[in-house]
């Protein structure tokens, strides 16, 4: 919902997830000069949309939990670490370096705000919380029997990805398993930043999105066997028809509101113009009173 809402009708909403997107890349990288790079468009992410930030990291903690179980041939465990470590630490850097111009040439506003330090322990616990019941949380725009749906496939990801790494080393299985965990996390990586209060609205969680598509890249190219990839297959096409199917329900919805807040608008016009004092050739201002 977030990308057929968003992407759509604000370029800059594209723009930031395609620079986040591509920084995760390039931070992945193992040249070093394509990692600055990544570090540079982690910059231009954030400046173009902030909560992009949450997808660098997300793809970056989930494509380290999918390498470490179903790693090439050429990745010896230290050197994948590595490399996982280094582009953690140039994507941290490069949001530091974001906050730090942000707050030298920028006014204080809502968008610059940041946690204090003192509210950092409570924060913390509060967005890990949310992080995890987010797989179940249900929106005005998913409905429980989805969200259910999606965390029976993340279920299914998990053993899929347990019988495939059953004789992998012990490290490895340690660096999926931390994967895992800082890719949840790290949908969140806007609010361990932001006191914003809005930790579900889904605008802000395209990362979880995100997370959620390496579960099905999981069930649809990981099983070997004709039987489990195609039934994998069949279960992401159901998926994706449910979304489809909600999206237009949401449309319908937003349609009708639209009409109620038109009509109440023409009806509220058609008293004014029908006072007996009301001068057309004055400008008037409607000042609202109470909560939109």
């Amino acid at each position: 919902l977030a990308l057929f809402y968003y992407t759509w009708m604000s370029h800059i909403f594209a723009g930031g997830i395609l620079l986040a997107v591509f920084a995760a890349y390039f931070l992945l990288h193992p040249q070093w000069r394509l990692k600055a790079l990544g570090v540079i468009l982690v910059v231009g992410a954030m400046a173009t949309y902030q909560p992009s930030v949450s997808v660098v990291f997300t793809l970056i903690a989930g494509s380290v939990a999918v390498g470490a179980i179903f790693p090439k041939e050429s990745h010896g465990f230290w050197k994948f670490f590595i490399n996982f470590l280094a582009a953690s630490i140039l994507g941290i850097s490069g949001a530091v370096i974001y906050a730090v111009l942000t707050y030298l040439f920028m006014d204080e506003t809502r968008a610059t705000q940041i946690v204090e330090l003192a509210d950092y322990p409570s924060r913390i616990l509060e967005v890990t919380e949310a992080a995890f019941k987010h797989f179940w949380v249900t929106q005005p725009d998913l409905i429980r029997w989805q969200k259910l749906f999606l965390l029976v496939m993340n279920g299914l990801a998990i053993g899929v990805a347990v019988y495939y790494g059953r004789n992998k080393q012990i490290l490895r299985w340690l660096l999926f398993v931390l994967g895992v965990v800082l890719a949840i996390l790290a949908t969140k990586t806007t609010f361990f930043l932001s006191p914003d209060v809005q930790l579900y609205n889904y605008r802000y969680n395209l990362s979880f999105g995100l997370l959620l598509s390496l579960t099905v890249l999981i069930l649809v190219g990981a099983p070997r066997h004709a039987v489990t990839r195609y039934g994998a297959r069949a279960l992401a096409i159901v998926m994706l028809w449910f979304f489809v199917v909600m999206d237009l329900n949401r449309q319908t919805i937003l349609l009708r509101g639209e009409q109620h807040d038109r009509a109440i608008a023409n009806r509220i016009l058609a008293r004014i113009e029908a006072l007996p004092s009301i001068d057309f050739n004055q400008t008037y201002r409607l000042v609202r009173i109470g909560p939109y």
